[in-house]
């Protein structure tokens, strides 16, 4: 529990609610408020959400204050937030772009605190974290989940493969498919994510600890379909490679289809290649390290997104119950499934 020490500015709890009251500035009458209900027992926790703030900064002013007292709570808000010029502005965004790292940081990501000290040590200006954030809004970055560029991938081959793919997709018959075909697996466990939660309170999901228990499956999107055809499986090799083969021609009965997919080592076997030839199936192999161009990959993701995000599922049989469901729902919903699912082709188009 926090303690206000008014006693020792010489203050008393009907001193910190005159404040409260008559102060002129509202934010510091917001900071006397908390500070006095802070006097009167209350929980941080408690007061945050009444005044529309977090515990941490309840807390915040409270040492401030019991530290250096009453003025602590009076900053001199006119002139703190000095902007930048536009040669500034220009090298500040020069240095955003890059890792933090690279400008001497310990961290990973840009944050508005992050920015600031980075504005006072190169610039000599002081600035809030909050002026910190605006600043990288204005100079067009927002917060994106990032994707890895894999370094050992070959761009020259990529860009080769994706034209190849590109002159098959012009010449396409009636009845014709791409099938970008990919394994994927979801955890039983949550997989936390972005939530709402009340201010001042922890964002919490419920876990009963499943460990590593998870659902394996295989998956096709086939454009330009809008279907995708998948097989839960209880481990991925040849056979349930051919044997998921086999559903995808049941489904695509009189199509032609391309297939694209990665090399993975029963992708390589004989067996699979025999299924292949049988079936036939006009197998298209990705460059290494590739994954950005199937298609199958944005499936596995939106699936992931849809089922593991913030829920963890009681039981083995409740998750592939949950991802049967989704698989089904996609049925009717090709348009969608073709706008979320679509490779990149460095430029190349795809139908």
């Amino acid at each position: 529990m926090l303690k206000v020490d008014y006693e020792r500015w010489g203050q008393s709890l009907s001193d910190l609610l005159d404040c409260a009251i008559h102060v002129e500035h509202p934010r510091v009458r917001e900071r006397y408020f908390a500070l006095y209900l802070l006097a009167q027992g209350k929980d941080a926790k408690d007061i945050a959400p009444d005044i529309g703030k977090n515990r941490i900064a309840v807390a915040n002013w409270c040492r401030l204050y019991n530290e250096q007292g009453p003025e602590a709570l009076h900053p001199d808000w006119a002139g703190t937030h000095p902007d930048l010029s536009e040669d500034e502005f220009v090298q500040l965004k020069q240095v955003l772009l890059k890792h933090p790292r690279e400008s001497g940081f310990s961290q990973g990501v840009w944050t508005g605190k992050l920015v600031s000290e980075f504005v006072k040590k190169t610039f000599g200006k002081s600035i809030s974290l909050y002026t910190g954030i605006n600043y990288m809004h204005r100079l067009g970055l927002s917060r994106k989940r990032p994707r890895k560029n894999l370094k050992k991938g070959d761009p020259k081959a990529q860009k080769k493969f994706a034209k190849q793919l590109q002159t098959i997709e012009d010449t396409r018959c009636k009845h014709s498919v791409t099938a970008y075909v990919d394994e994927g697996q979801i955890w039983q466990d949550a997989k936390p994510a972005m939530m709402w939660a009340p201010i001042g309170e922890p964002a919490e999901i419920p876990s009963s600890s499943p460990g590593k228990k998870k659902i394996l499956f295989f998956s096709a999107v086939c454009r330009p379909l809008g279907l995708v055809i998948t097989n839960l499986v209880e481990k991925f090799n040849s056979l349930t490679t051919i044997s998921f083969l086999e559903r995808m021609r049941k489904r695509l009965k009189g199509f032609r289809i391309d297939l694209v997919w990665d090399n993975a080592r029963y992708h390589l076997s004989k067996s699979v290649s025999l299924a292949l030839s049988k079936l036939h199936f006009h197998e298209h192999r990705l460059p290494p390290y590739s994954p950005m161009m199937n298609a199958d990959e944005y499936f596995i993701r939106w699936a992931k997104e849809v089922i593991s995000n913030n829920t963890c599922w009681e039981d083995k049989r409740s998750l592939q119950r949950a991802f049967a469901g989704f698989s089904l729902s996609l049925l009717k919903r090709p348009q969608l499934v073709l706008q979320r699912c679509v490779p990149d082709m460095f430029g190349f188009h795809v139908k």
